[in-house]
């Protein structure tokens, strides 16, 4: 969460000066400024050995911002510029790349981007080198990463499968080097917006489908991260970010578990903390692929009482909504019609209201057509139990489970439903 250190003083346009900065601690910091004058932060180094004030004269939307008296805020500046010009030519690369069906052009091409890899890399190198023990050097070599060799950078543009070599040459090379010369008992560090960044550009190399190398990977991570309790917190926080927030593409309910149970290994991690991360984890585990799913104990509108485990098909479709929710007026109707034209044959569904608003409730019922498979039932005062027991952080939620009510699908999108019966 962003913290006000402090105001800065802007003496006429396009010149800012920070003031009684040597009570700031060492890192980076973004100067926000009003949007009328540019909607760019500007990035700042303080260091102890800067002087007291810092005097910024800033052009044209931040792009050319020139630091007066200060040295290491110059040099990073012309770092960052040339970062964000390399950035911009590794995407039109990677595009092109991919794009291009000539194996001689591709090979162009890749030289390319490991050509001006290794150029950047360099760069980092030469300006860390010339601030021997500065904040720059530290900064520079946290996020100076080694160059891609031709195999891993083919890899990982390619989407090589799991099991393929090129793949596993590329992910035994990235683990041995991505964090190389990074050291995580500095605390510095945690004054820089990058910890969590690089943390999740390094995950995001490992294939969705790669749960073994993403484990060792993280495992490794975090005991790299261990020897600073406060940076392995953000690091753990970036990991479960990944991988436990059910919005984002990279979630894994077992890699989040491994994480949390990491953090149980660890000798700085409380007792009570200790039993926090046990419940939430008996609380993730509610549910999973190949359980039996909860019973669920509902009504129709009319009262009478349906109990999960009494439906006979050969699939059960739980269809977690509320009819007032945005997303569900979008969703409802995409899975009604896929329901009405699907070539699945012995699926019930259960679409049920996860709250408990009765009127409303049977007012939509009421007004829509639904198909002939779909029950409408209700939690009535169990609502809360319900979306505690199958973990209904956002709703519409879809869960599908085989004729023994083991679960096949977990709390899935519409497209992921549909995907799996193709």
């Amino acid at each position: 969460m962003p913290v006000l250190l402090d105001k800065a003083i802007v003496d006429k346009p396009e010149i800012i000066i920070l003031k009684d900065t040597m009570n700031v601690a060492e890192g980076l910091y973004m100067v926000m400024l009003p949007q009328v004058i540019s909607p760019n932060p500007i990035s700042v180094l303080y260091s102890k050995k800067e002087k007291k004030n810092i005097d910024i004269q800033y052009f044209e939307n931040n792009e050319n911002v020139i630091f007066k008296d200060s040295e290491q805020n110059n040099a990073y500046a012309a770092y960052i510029k040339q970062a964000e010009k390399f950035y911009r030519n590794q995407h039109q690369l990677e595009e092109d790349f991919l794009n291009e069906t000539d194996s001689i052009e591709r090979k162009k091409i890749r030289n390319k981007a490991i050509s001006e890899q290794q150029i950047l890399y360099d760069y980092g190198r030469h300006i860390a080198n010339a601030y021997k023990g500065s904040v720059l050097e530290r900064l520079i070599t946290f996020n100076n990463t080694l160059p891609i060799p031709e195999m891993a950078w083919n890899a990982e543009h390619l989407m090589y499968k799991v099991d393929e070599i090129e793949y596993q040459n590329a992910i035994k090379f990235i683990r041995q080097h991505y964090w190389e010369g990074v050291d995580f008992k500095d605390s510095m560090l945690l004054n820089t917006p990058y910890l969590p960044g690089k943390t999740g550009q390094y995950m995001s190399l490992f294939h969705i489908n790669d749960v073994t190398n993403t484990k060792e990977a993280i495992k490794d991570l975090l005991t790299k991260a261990a020897v600073n309790e406060d940076i392995y917190r953000v690091v753990e926080e970036a990991l479960l970010n990944m991988y436990l927030i059910k919005q984002s593409d990279f979630f894994n309910e077992e890699i989040g578990i491994y994480i949390l149970q990491n953090e149980q290994k660890q000798g700085f991690t409380p007792e009570w903390r200790k039993e926090i991360i046990n419940s939430r984890i008996s609380f993730i585990k509610k549910n999973r692929v190949g359980s039996v799913a909860t019973d669920l104990q509902l009504k129709d509108k009319n009262g009478a009482k349906h109990s999960l485990l009494d439906v006979k098909s050969k699939y059960t479709l739980l269809y977690f909504f509320d009819p007032d929710c945005s997303r569900c007026m979008k969703v409802t109707p995409i899975v009604k019609e896929w329901l009405n034209n699907t070539t699945v044959k012995n699926i019930t569904v259960l679409g049920i209201y996860v709250n408990n608003d009765k009127k409303e409730w049977n007012k939509y019922i009421n007004e829509n057509d639904f198909p002939t498979n779909w029950i409408n039932l209700w939690g009535d005062s169990e609502f809360v139990k319900i979306r505690t027991d199958y973990w209904l952080e956002n709703i519409p939620s879809i869960y599908l489970l085989d004729e023994n009510k083991k679960v096949i699908l977990k709390d899935v999108t519409y497209k992921q439903l549909i995907d799996y019966f193709k």
